[in-house]
């Protein structure tokens, strides 16, 4: 049983923040109370020279056991004193993760303008922040072929 590829990336894109931040001692006994690693792997990962290695083992681990797994992690972040930063910090790259696979709600294809083809452009749901000191201008949006100006 695998762990989605959604899971697996976004623990993959959290691995540095964990490890710096992360007691793979504190949540070890969790993770055995819900089943997601066994007293082999607990025993693997205490075999780890450095807490830094004993999380990268955990790491290692959790991806195998599937969806659950994530579940139960991302629980005993959120309930252990002194991880609540590390949850919220997973939980920012949930979300960036979901913004960059949304749905694709229309596809537009411009016109052909002399180079022989004419590429297709995808459109998602995109959250765009324009930071401006007066107002700026985007002209000739190349997705819609119109012209914005936002003031501050």
């Amino acid at each position: 049983m695998s762990m989605t590829t959604k899971h697996r990336e976004i623990l993959q894109k959290a691995t540095p923040d964990l490890l710096n931040d992360l007691h793979a001692d504190d949540i070890m006994p969790h993770l055995l109370a819900d089943m997601i690693i066994t007293s082999q792997d607990a025993a693997k990962i205490n075999a780890k020279a450095t807490p830094r290695d004993k999380v990268s083992a955990l790491l290692d681990i959790i991806p195998t056991r599937g969806d659950k797994a994530y579940g139960s992690f991302m629980e005993c972040l959120k309930k252990m004193e002194g991880s609540t930063h590390l949850y919220l910090t997973v939980k920012k790259y949930e979300d960036t993760y979901q913004e960059q696979s949304g749905p694709i709600h229309e596809e537009y294809t411009p016109p052909n303008q002399g180079s022989g083809h004419s590429p297709t452009v995808t459109q998602r749901d995109v959250n765009l922040t324009i930071n401006a000191s007066g107002h700026s201008v985007v002209k000739n949006n190349s997705l819609t072929g119109q012209s914005n100006v936002f003031y501050k």
